[in-house]
């Protein structure tokens, strides 16, 4: 019997390769499924970081653009992306090229059209065209180039049901396969408070957790806001992370001493520090369509730490949350309904409290990464 070489897939993603916790388990999942696999990412200049490096079995290529160092006005990125594309189409030798959002895509269609033997897997991440902080030019630009070049995709597959039911209306295409974005299962151990150990004024306390990007469109304001006007000092609110609203947290944690600011730990410490709260926060604003049918890692690794949440009314979280009752949904993104789903959350009782961990932790498992890369290698049964 002959036996059929290794297929080659190249995964191509424009940032360095060392946090898109998405891209890496894509590629493990794919290897350890006999295809061989390789990443073409871009470098951003920090020293040390490796151009060439073998990860996991996974050989990496981070391009190091020769125009780095050019102006950073809108024409010259433009070049520095034609660049990018340039360089990565004349190296790529792959029988699948795994196209991470829209700015990878434009690669594997002219991969493509001159060999045509190529595939092209599309992996929308977000809704493309549909973003917070887009201008109209951004906008309409991303729509006509996606509804061009998504039909020429071999699969299309993006990380939320409601994003890949957008696509299949508004393209008039099959509906993308929906792999979410979720961490691997793991059973956490409670172990000690670290947030108490390291800081004994919150012994006792009740901790509000957000983790993740200190960013605008995520709720923090509010979150701010609501605990300032608290009167309690039963429950306090921790940030945990980085980003542009970092030194505004920081300020409001020196003002008020029901609201803290840690750093940002490795990857592989965080789990410690989730399981260490009582309530996850996932409270993303509804300012675009990508942020309405958004599901982010977060929401899963709270999950994963059995924490109840308070969620914004959006509707990938109504919709887990209709299944799987793992936490309260505001009626809406005011100071005044987040303090009254606090107060909700500090009255229940414990029975009540741990069958709310016991249901997120319940789906945690029901759609970890091990149901996920199922779906995934289904999709490239089809190539």
């Amino acid at each position: 019997m002959r036996i059929l070489p290794m297929k080659k897939v190249t995964s191509i993603v424009l940032n360095p390769y060392i946090n898109d916790s998405r891209v890496i388990k894509e590629t493990q999942t794919l290897r350890k499924a006999g295809y061989e696999v390789s990443v073409i990412a871009l470098h951003d200049g920090r020293e040390g970081l490796a151009e060439y490096e073998v990860m996991d079995g996974v050989a990496v290529h981070r391009i190091k653009l020769v125009s780095k160092s050019w102006s950073k006005l809108p024409p010259v990125q433009v070049l520095k992306y034609i660049e990018f594309c340039v360089r990565a189409i004349c190296e790529i030798k792959a029988d699948i090229v795994h196209c991470n959002d829209l700015n990878a895509l434009p690669v594997g269609y002219i991969l493509k059209s001159i060999l045509r033997c190529k595939k092209i897997v599309y992996d929308a991440h977000e809704l493309e065209s549909e973003q917070d902080g887009q201008s109209r030019f951004v906008r309409v630009t991303s729509k006509l180039l996606e509804s061009i070049l998504i039909k020429k995709a071999d699969v299309v597959m993006t990380v939320s049901n409601g994003i890949a039911k957008w696509y299949k209306n508004q393209y008039g295409i099959r509906k993308p396969y929906v792999v979410m974005n979720v961490p691997r299962w793991r059973k956490i151990p409670r172990t000690e408070n670290m947030f108490a150990k390291e800081d004994a004024r919150l012994l006792g306390k009740k901790i509000f957790l957000y983790q993740g990007g200190l960013t605008s469109g995520r709720g923090i304001d509010y979150m701010l806001e609501a605990f300032q006007k608290r009167n309690d000092n039963k429950a306090v609110l921790m940030f945990m992370g980085y980003g542009e609203l970092e030194e505004r947290i920081k300020k409001a944690a020196e003002m008020f001493d029901n609201i803290f600011y840690h750093d940002a730990v490795l990857p592989e410490d965080l789990w410690m520090y989730t399981i260490s709260a009582d309530y996850g926060l996932v409270c993303i604003e509804n300012t675009c369509l990508s942020y309405y049918y958004s599901l982010p890692n977060k929401l899963f690794e709270y999950a994963m730490a059995g924490l109840p949440m308070v969620l914004t009314n959006l509707y990938e979280f109504v919709s887990l949350n209709n299944n799987y009752h793992f936490g309260v949904v505001l009626d809406e993104l005011s100071v005044d309904a987040f303090n009254k789903k606090i107060d909700y959350l500090l009255s229940i009782d414990e029975a009540a409290y741990n069958k709310f961990g016991q249901n997120a932790r319940k789906m945690a498992f029901d759609l970890s990464w091990e149901c996920q890369e199922k779906v995934l290698l289904k999709s490239y049964s089809e190539l």
